[in-house]
């Protein structure tokens, strides 16, 4: 039951630094000379602030007897730092050295009532017999002002109306309130009396007991206060004050894991500043284990603000054979993704709309002013929501880094894997007439292992987005100045969350390769009008060269008794061959579409070489050719009818022969007339 002006100091500035380190981490300064000077502004910011709750706080002071203001200075000092007061012998020994009995406790309070009266400020005690006289002396009803009163900052009209009411009924929660409220007001000495007449009356008087232990501890008497402290606690573990006052007995007797049992098991019961605060003391230079989600945790039960098992990376495609069904699934999962990302982005920015651009100043200036009017100025569990928050983030944060290591060699893996597999498919393309299941085969061995990088990658990120993602949108509610701020903190998360799933979203697809079977190939169309081929298609002889370009390939030949060829091909294997030799021949031949006429003969021995389409070379060797033609040529699927008598006849022989291809021979035969097309 600690509460003192420090005290408000402390929760103002705790305010503070959790609003501004809101904004730093999400919208944190992108150079360490921004970071400075952020933090310069900030701490300037503070310091103005807390200057003037000090001089508002002396001016209050000031005004009131130097009594008053000396027995308030007196303090227990756990609700403000780790140092407890030390033992006051003047005010131990004007302790009563026996128990009081009931008659003689009420004559206790009539005098210590009479004394207060005299003491305290003439304005104060003027007020309270107003309000005593108004609810006519009614224990309760004097008991419930006393309360109100003290919440509302009026501590004097607080002490005497309680005290008044202990005079009017002997009830043990009203003389169990009253010890409490002259305990806090710096009256410990006058207290004890009353607390220690209740509990040998009652026992088991919980708030009692943790009272009188608060009192011996103000006084210094700690072993004392530890043992009415003992008492409380074997009748309520988690109680959160006898817990956090006995914990720092403990640290200020050396005995940490004692004082961090303490802490850990006051926080469980309800979170208070105070415990944290000691319990941060222990873990001052391990900030990693200043944790206290697991002691809150058990008692929250969450709502489900939002499903993110619902965007789980859509699968891996670890076969050719499914390759389409995996790519319709990721493309209208990548679609979704999007299409929610957009929809939290734009909610986010509304948020931050009505926030405006000045709400943290904004917000600072209004709970300087709430503190300065006596008024609260912080929403319900704020601090314990801004701790847990800012600890879900800073966890999120530092597994993500832990994580950094991984992902790098993760996908310079996935990369190797990439180039290898590139330099797989080469080979075997290069490796002789091709084969779809021996391709299949390849893709399917690779997709199994981008499969499994990807997995392991997405499985490991995934792990700590999901463990974080709850905390840290169920605790930014209560941390939040208000519900503009909420809304803008909640959206943050979630697209945040979106963005790496999205980021996460990665797969790799091999199309198959399919033999084209017998029955699949077109049969031609008997019929008198059949489109060409290949619409555009030229040949053309100039005596010693001649040059073709239809759409499968581009060739030139040139030269007399030294010859020259250059020929690349578009479709297929888009092979490029250059070759080099001696012959001799004329060509006066020309076609263009599927018309060819015109007188050729020739014969030559050339070296070639035949490169790849990446540049690779793939075979060399010698090749020998002799042809000759003369007359009219036209294509199967000519558009117009010609007589018999129109044709073209000609013949070719040669051989060839490539270090990776082997010998191949063209058959040789007689000029003869080529069969009328029909």
């Amino acid at each position: 039951m600690k509460r003192h002006y420090h005290y408000k100091i402390i929760l103002f500035l705790v305010a503070i630094f959790l609003t501004n380190i809101t904004l730093i981490s999400q919208k944190p300064p992108k150079t360490q000379e921004e970071l400075a000077a952020y933090m310069k502004d900030l701490q300037r910011k503070s310091d103005s602030m807390l200057n003037a709750m000090k001089k508002k706080g002396a001016e209050k002071e000031k005004n009131k007897k130097d009594i008053t203001s000396s027995s308030k200075k007196q303090t227990s000092g756990t609700s403000e730092s780790t140092t407890l007061p030390e033992l006051d012998s003047v005010k131990v020994k004007s302790l009563p050295k026996k128990t009081l009995s009931p008659a003689e406790l009420k004559s206790y309070l009539n005098n210590l009532y009479s004394q207060l009266c005299t003491k305290l400020p003439p304005g104060a005690v003027s007020s309270a017999k107003s309000i005593a006289a108004k609810l006519n002396n009614d224990p309760a009803k004097l008991e419930s002002a006393a309360l109100m009163g003290w919440q509302n900052g009026a501590d004097d009209e607080a002490l005497l109306l309680i005290t008044k009411a202990a005079t009017e009924s002997n009830d043990g929660l009203l003389l169990a309130n009253t010890g409490g409220l002259l305990d806090i007001f710096g009256w410990s000495e006058k207290a004890i009396p009353v607390l220690r007449t209740l509990v040998s009356q009652a026992p088991k008087n919980v708030i009692a007991l943790n009272n009188l232990g608060q009192a011996y501890t103000a006084l210094g008497m700690l072993d004392s206060a530890m043992y009415y402290f003992s008492r409380c606690l074997s009748l309520s573990s988690q109680h959160p004050e006898a817990n956090s006052t006995a914990g720092y007995i403990e640290l200020k007797r050396g005995n940490k894991e004692k004082a961090q049992a303490y802490f850990e098991n006051s926080i469980r019961g309800s979170f208070n500043l105070a415990a944290y605060v000691g319990f941060a003391t222990i873990y001052k230079n391990n900030k990693d284990k200043l944790k206290i989600a697991h002691l809150i945790e058990p008692k929250v039960k969450r709502p489900e603000y939002f499903n993110q098992f619902k965007y789980k990376p859509s699968r891996q495609c670890t076969n050719v054979s499914e390759a389409e069904t995996v790519r319709a699934k990721f493309d209208a999962y990548k679609k979704m993704l999007q299409a929610e990302t957009r929809k939290f982005d734009m909610l986010m920015k509304e948020a931050e709309q009505a926030m405006g651009k000045n709400w943290a100043e904004e917000f600072n200036k209004k709970t300087m002013e709430a503190v300065m009017k006596g008024e609260s100025y912080m929403r319900p569990f704020q601090v314990m929501g801004s701790i847990l928050s800012a600890e879900a983030e800073l966890g999120y944060r530092k597994d993500m880094s832990d994580l950094e290591k991984f992902n790098m060699e993760n996908r310079a893996q996935y990369s190797q894997l990439e180039t290898e597999y590139k330099a797989a498919y080469e080979r075997m393309m290069k490796s002789g007439p091709h084969d779809c299941a021996k391709e299949n085969e390849l893709k399917n061995k690779y997709l199994e292992q981008f499969a499994q990088l990807n997995v392991e990658w997405q499985s490991r990120n995934m792990l700590v987005e999901n463990k974080y993602i709850d905390d840290l949108l169920y605790w930014c509610y209560f941390s939040a100045t208000d519900l503009n701020d909420y809304r803008h903190r909640f959206y943050f998360w979630v697209k945040n969350y979106l963005y790496k799933v999205s980021g996460l979203s990665q797969i790799k697809i091999l199309e198959p390769c399919k033999e084209t079977e017998p029955g699949e190939i077109e049969e031609p169309v008997p019929a008198e009008l059949k489109e060409f081929d290949c619409p555009a298609e030229l040949e053309i002889g100039f005596a010693v060269g001649k040059l073709t370009m239809n759409c499968e390939k581009f060739s030139f030949k040139a030269g007399e008794l030294i010859i020259f060829k250059f020929e690349n091909q578009f479709k297929g294997k888009r092979q490029t061959t250059i070759s080099l030799g001696g012959g001799v021949g004329f060509d006066a031949t020309e076609k263009i579409g599927s018309v060819k006429a015109g007188f050729s003969t020739g014969m030559d021995m050339s070296a070639y070489l035949t490169f790849d389409g990446w540049g690779n070379l793939t075979d060399g060797g010698m090749s020998y050719a002799a042809n000759a033609g003369i007359g009219v040529d036209f294509s199967a699927g000519e558009r117009i009818k010609f007589k018999r008598n129109l044709g073209y006849m000609g013949a070719e022989t040669g051989w060839r022969f490539g270090i990776n291809s082997g010998l191949n021979f063209t058959t040789p035969g007689d000029l003869k007339e080529k069969p009328e097309s029909r």
